[in-house]
């Protein structure tokens, strides 16, 4: 259950910014800040993601270079996202935490993450963060997209490891345009963590918004796991064969206009939300809108008894916490 912020919206660049969430230094009229890394991934998502689409309705299979290019985007979109810093962290550890660059000027940047900013209290209120939290993810975050390493960013070495590592598979779910209420939310988290809570950490599951109109619900596997070098019937030197032979493919398939899961994406995308949901529409398919009459009382989508009482008890506690 959500309710609306405004009857007639808010363009979605107004709300997911965050002044000065990733400056170094906010001394005069120029901003250093770590944007301008973020840029060499951000500026060709919508190509990617046009060049997927156009190609899947065309059936052709060479779709490999779209697929990384959105994957990488969207992977660190999750890593400097602020509302999952903690969440990030956990992620990457203290595996960062024993480097540096060794070029002087980004070492000087780095360093400069290192020390409080004055700007820094209004962001840590904002997503409950001690410094110590954010000096750690800005550090990590400068790391993972500044420093270039063997041709490439450490981040861009992250994902094609986990990529090769691991057995791929995603289902592209798309939605007919004469359905105007199948609608694909936009959590303010950027995406939907479906893995298992196990501690193993061998499977990853995640739901990545495309348009207003699809979302990519991506599963990677531990290469390992699929296919084990002790599985029953199968010669070690045969498992190591399959392994090489899966191994870095892509597996890719669409499903058009099946609603049931849209509902199901829509739910985890409420449920997982730090605050907000954003749509392109007032009435997402499977999700109750609740919304004020002339009188001041709330109201949903769904005219039930039950759901007018949930809608007043979940509106206020969603009221409560918006800003």
């Amino acid at each position: 259950m959500v309710t609306l912020d405004r009857d007639e919206g808010i363009p979605l660049r107004e709300n997911l910014a965050f002044n000065d969430l990733f400056s170094l230094d906010i001394q005069g009229k120029l901003r250093l800040n770590l944007e301008t890394c973020f840029q060499r991934y951000e500026r060709d998502v919508a190509t990617h993601t046009r060049s997927l689409l156009t190609k899947l309705d065309m059936r052709q299979p060479d779709i490999k270079a779209e697929f990384i290019g959105l994957f990488e985007s969207k992977f660190l979109n999750l890593l400097r996202n602020p509302h999952s810093v903690k969440k990030v962290l956990n992620l990457l550890g203290d595996s960062l935490s024993r480097f540096a660059p060794t070029d002087p000027q980004l070492l000087q940047a780095y360093r400069k993450l290192a020390s409080p900013k004055p700007h820094q209290e209004p962001i840590l209120r904002a997503f409950g963060l001690t410094s110590e939290d954010y000096r750690r993810w800005l550090q990590s975050l400068f790391l993972m997209v500044a420093v270039d390493m063997e041709g490439g960013s450490i981040l861009d070495h992250v994902v094609r490891n986990m990529l090769q590592r691991s057995t791929v598979h995603a289902t592209v779910h798309r939605y007919s345009e004469s359905n105007p209420t199948a609608l694909c939310l936009l959590s303010d988290r950027g995406i939907n963590d479906l893995s298992p809570s196990d501690e193993t950490k061998t499977m990853i599951m995640w739901d990545f918004n495309l348009t207003s109109k699809a979302f990519i619900r991506l599963g990677l596997s531990n290469l390992s796991e699929s296919v084990p070098l002790n599985f029953p019937h199968i010669a070690p030197e045969m498992a190591r064969q399959i392994q090489r032979l899966i191994q870095g493919r892509i597996n890719v398939e669409v499903r058009d206009n099946d609603l049931k899961t849209l509902a199901n994406y829509n739910v985890n995308a409420v449920h997982q939300c730090a605050q907000r949901v954003f749509c392109a529409g007032r009435s997402p398919h499977g999700v109750h809108v609740a919304r004020r009459t002339s009188s001041g009382a709330w109201r949903t989508s769904n005219p039930s008894q039950r759901s007018r009482t949930r809608a007043l008890a979940l509106a206020a506690i969603l009221r409560k916490g918006a800003t």
